[in-house]
């Protein structure tokens, strides 16, 4: 069985790796603008871009709901039961 440590300490590196992974195209979007290129491909490129980063904040956003997951097991080993 899985220790309440273990599982905060998963839910911790679920949490770091959410907030990479959200952010991974955000350097790329600086060279989405007219002074770097124009025109249809740009256009493609904008929307391609568009949706790569819903698709990143989507997983992103999964990561970090099973970290609310793994700490609320945590909590659970952690709380005694009483009958």
């Amino acid at each position: 069985m899985t220790s309440p440590d273990e599982l905060e300490a998963a839910a911790a590196r679920l949490e770091r790796l959410a907030g990479e992974v959200g952010s991974l195209l955000d350097r790329v979007v600086a060279f989405h603008r007219p002074d770097v290129w124009q025109g249809a491909r740009a256009d493609r490129f904008g929307r391609d871009l568009d949706d790569q980063r819903a698709h990143l904040r989507a997983a992103a956003q999964g990561l970090a709901d099973d970290a609310r997951t793994l700490r609320a097991r945590a909590l659970l080993l952690r709380t005694p039961l009483t009958f």
